[in-house]
């Protein structure tokens, strides 16, 4: 089963950019995302939903833990 995974990345100019894995291979980037908390919500629906593969999964059914979120969301 693969895992999906992020990483979300600072930049020089205080934007981020986040890579979007599914296992070790890089499928999305963005870039120029102002805010943490924005580049983390680019990274849950992505891991919830297995690479957007399953749309069922909303925020009825899913809640992220944040407490852990690097640990869980990140790839490192």
């Amino acid at each position: 089963m693969a895992e999906y995974k992020g990483k979300y990345l600072l930049q020089s100019d205080s934007t981020y950019t986040v890579e979007l894995y599914e296992d070790n291979t890089l499928k999305e980037t963005i870039t120029n995302v102002f805010d943490v908390n924005e580049a983390k919500a680019i990274i849950i629906p992505w891991f919830a939903q297995k690479g957007y593969t399953d749309m069922s999964v909303n925020s009825s059914n899913f809640t992220p833990d944040m407490d852990n979120f690097d640990s869980l969301y990140v790839k490192t």
